[in-house]
């Protein structure tokens, strides 16, 4: 088993790619779980139920034209949108899955200052659709 140290994880949001900002990203994939326990029983029984993902993603702030706050303030209650995320830049594998959603965002934080410290943002994507892993 390989253990990997990430360097150059690429993020695309609506079509544009952002990973030169981002310094995290985290995708918490999941699914709810139904209790169908009866009278009678003596063990919790339990079933899966709907599927759901968030992805979190930070990213160094940037203004200009094209940038960060240009490509994301426009998506709030906007559109549901695709979204991407791999470890690595390099083509999705089997080492280097590619996570694809449909997604909407549900938070966005355009401005976060504090003196003399770098300007960074917290995009936070929720499910609009199923989370694909493709590796080829």
């Amino acid at each position: 088993m390989a253990t990997v140290v990430i360097k150059s994880a690429s993020v695309t949001i609506a079509g544009v790619d952002i990973s030169s900002a981002v310094t995290q990203v985290s995708i918490d994939y999941k699914a709810e779980i139904q209790d169908e326990t009866a009278m009678g029983d003596s063990t919790r029984r339990r079933l899966p139920g709907l599927k759901d993902w968030t992805m979190n993603i930070d990213v160094n702030q940037d203004y200009a034209t094209g940038a960060i706050d240009a490509t994301i303030f426009t998506l709030i209650g906007n559109s549901v949108f695709n979204v991407s995320a791999k470890h690595d830049t390099a083509a999705s594998a089997v080492t280097n899955p590619m996570y694809t959603g449909v997604g909407v965002l549900e938070s966005y934080m355009p401005l976060q200052a504090q003196i003399g410290q770098l300007q960074k943002s917290r995009l936070v994507i929720l499910a609009a659709g199923d989370l694909s892993r493709n590796t080829t």
